[in-house]
């Protein structure tokens, strides 16, 4: 015997209505589906991809630009031991005379110099990340030192704290320097110094960009906190205890730091240039 909805309890009226109000969505729903628009989201890939283009062009000079700056390096102190060799050279020819360990350490530099001279440098690339897709650093045969240079005698040495030795005479004009005397200690292999920041911050004189050429720069936060902008990275607050590592010729800014802010910076060599960045 069929069952009628005089039948049907009221509970199972009410449930069958529901049932009869999804049935009537399915038709608008199949329609929907059938008419979706999918420009917004290619419109959408598309900005990614002329934004990431952009991207890419920024990426592209950077590298030029850093490139550049290391090819001139390397060709500067390539010619400059060129020319040590040259006169020591006609020192020999002119005495007349040159012991073997003379004669293998001149042929030995040539002998690096003629190797390096055309592979001093690679690039290194891998597929794009959120980080730096594309590096740039020197051949193996050019990190050794150069054979003409012997390596600089170093002398034991130790620093007590002495508040009379900040001195506001280093690189920034608005801190002090402890000087460690490691620049001494090392004949100018590294210098080392406790920068001491001058409160209040002033933007106008602090965040100006810019770059070191150095071997090596660490700093070690020994107090208080300091944020910078770094190419590449972005803005980094470092807090006490934080420690960096700023690659040679990386752009940055000190964009803040706290009253009582102190670092511990190294760097080698002891003697480098600072470019500022208009």
């Amino acid at each position: 015997m069929a069952t009628t909805l005089q039948h049907l309890s009221t509970d199972e009226k009410s449930i069958l209505d529901k049932i009869n109000q999804l049935a009537h969505q399915i038709d608008p729903l199949s329609i929907k589906i059938q008419q979706f628009d999918t420009t917004n989201l290619y419109d959408e890939l598309l900005r990614w991809k002329t934004e990431t283009y952009h991207i890419i062009d920024q990426v592209y000079e950077q590298k030029r630009l850093q490139l550049q700056t290391i090819i001139e390096e390397h060709k500067s102190k390539q010619e400059k031991i060129i020319s040590d060799t040259k006169d020591a050279l006609l020192q020999l020819q002119v005495k007349g005379d040159a012991t073997r360990e003379e004669f293998e350490q001149l042929e030995k530099t040539l002998h690096n110099v003629q190797k390096t001279i055309d592979k001093f440098i690679m690039i290194k690339r891998r597929l794009l990340d959120i980080n730096d897709s594309v590096i740039i650093e020197l051949n193996d045969d050019c990190k050794s030192p150069n054979l003409t240079q012997s390596r600089p005698t170093q002398e034991f040495t130790f620093s007590h704290l002495n508040e009379e030795d900040f001195k506001s005479d280093g690189l920034r004009s608005y801190a002090k320097y402890r000087n460690l005397g490691i620049a001494k200690a090392t004949n100018g292999m590294a210098v080392a110094h406790v920068i001491r920041f001058v409160p209040p911050f002033r933007p106008e004189v602090v965040s100006k960009l810019h770059y070191h050429e150095v071997d090596f720069q660490m700093v070690y936060v020994l107090k208080g906190w300091i944020k910078s902008e770094f190419e590449g990275q972005g803005t980094i607050t470092m807090l006490t205890g934080s420690c960096w590592i700023q690659p040679p010729c990386i752009k940055h800014a000190v964009v803040g730091y706290s009253n009582d802010c102190e670092v511990l910076e190294i760097v080698l060599p002891a003697d480098f240039k600072t470019i500022m960045i208009e």
